[in-house]
């Protein structure tokens, strides 16, 4: 496993702790999920996101390499006119460098898809496949005697939510090809 940092995310502007710490915990979670990495204790980090260079350009890397990180993965949140804007930045400690750096634009409630969307470009800059994140589960569970729905997941068990309850009894959802629908049997 790759020793991994995730300092909170710095709030660049506006009021988004709530988002910073939100953000951050979503990325730690994901990261850890893949099993990649070994998330390092925030509490060993010497790092102040509140004054903290997020860009690279100051980033203290022997710091980094005293608590065991090989990869850093820094964040800034910006609140504009209901939005949000993401700066994501993985940094390997050894390079010395930002390998990596994307910003993301949408609303509030994009929080968690986009900073996903980032560990997918981690996943696929370090192996070369997106791997699970992203994708959706699809499944069925059974309601009652004469009853079994079909429910998607997020491939973490993030956001249930039943996809066919007809009354019926529903079974073997597949994906199509282009995996955006699915084909069951009722």
């Amino acid at each position: 496993k790759i020793p991994l940092a995730a300092p909170t995310f710095s709030v660049l502007k506006g009021d988004g702790g709530a988002f910073a710490t939100e953000g951050t915990d979503v990325l730690r979670k994901t990261l850890d999920f893949t099993r990649y990495f070994t998330i390092i204790d925030p509490a060993t980090y010497l790092w102040d996101s509140a004054k903290d260079d997020i860009t690279g350009a100051k980033i203290n890397y022997q710091n980094w390499m005293t608590v065991g990180a090989d990869l850093v993965v820094t964040g800034g949140v910006r609140v504009v006119r209901g939005g949000l804007e993401l700066d994501m930045r993985l940094l390997d400690v050894f390079k010395g460098q930002v390998v990596l750096s994307k910003q993301y634009k949408g609303p509030t409630s994009e929080l968690r898809s986009m900073v996903q969307q980032f560990c997918g470009e981690i996943m696929y800059y370090l192996t070369g496949s997106y791997g699970v994140i992203g994708s959706k589960i699809a499944f069925v569970s059974k309601q009652s005697t004469n009853v079994k729905n079909i429910y998607v997941v997020e491939f973490d068990g993030y956001k249930t939510r039943a996809v066919v309850a007809n009354g019926s009894i529903n079974l073997t959802p597949a994906w199509c090809s282009e995996g955006r629908r699915l084909a069951y049997t009722s």
